[in-house]
């Protein structure tokens, strides 16, 4: 019998596959961690190497055998899904998108750049595999998201916590630490300096 007077408790099960889509989501990790609501992460190898550093636990995505992410979401018990989205033949978000729905717990993906909005959700059969939201950075995304084939009605633009903490950190390096960082690399303090910042291809995902 169903106890009315109980409270569910939340267990938001996620699933991060790409870097950028765990530094896009682990602001909210976090966030769900400090309020109990944290469950199982299944990580792919990119998304790993970005996890270590916070300390939470993860499983490799290479450790749920292929057709077993219902069982998993049954293993870590979770309430509903948060995944990011990668794009290639068949990204492996899908799986679990789809393991969801059968288990009928709500699921959100977050698309984390300008691009590759379809491809994000399309099975290897050209089937498109959605969730019950779809997160984008802004309005321009939701556009381009719509555009691109996906059910306006399931867009979110909710903005990219990554972007957000970015903007934080860079209040707080101040003329004497620019300074100071200039002297620790070796460049004049009048000198022009350029910054390239790119993610790095052949750490996360090997020789292309």
């Amino acid at each position: 019998m169903r106890n009315e007077g109980k409270a569910m408790s939340c267990s938001v099960a996620s699933v991060v596959v790409d870097a950028g889509g765990a530094e896009a989501l682990i602001p909210v990790l976090e966030a769900l961690a400090a309020r109990g609501a944290l469950g199982g992460i299944v990580a792919g190898n990119p998304a790993a190497a970005v996890l270590a550093r916070t300390g939470m636990p993860f499983t490799k995505t290479s450790d749920v055998a292929a057709g077993g992410e219902r069982a998993w979401l049954a293993a870590v018990g979770a309430t509903g899904l948060l995944t990011s989205t990668s794009w290639s033949d068949h990204p492996v978000e899908l799986g679990f998108i789809e393991a969801a729905r059968e288990r009928q717990l709500p699921s959100a993906a977050v698309v984390d750049f300008w691009s590759n909005y379809r491809a994000r959700f399309t099975g290897a059969t050209g089937k498109l595999i959605l969730p019950d939201w779809i997160v984008v950075p802004d309005e321009v995304a939701a556009s381009e998201a719509a555009g691109d084939g996906l059910p306006a009605d399931r867009i979110v633009p909710a903005g990219n916590p990554h972007y957000e903490r970015l903007l934080e950190r860079s209040l707080t390096f101040g003329v004497e630490r620019r300074l100071g960082f200039r002297e620790s690399v070796g460049v004049p303090r009048k000198a022009t300096l350029v910054l390239f910042a790119s993610q790095p291809i052949r750490d996360c995902y090997g020789e292309c």
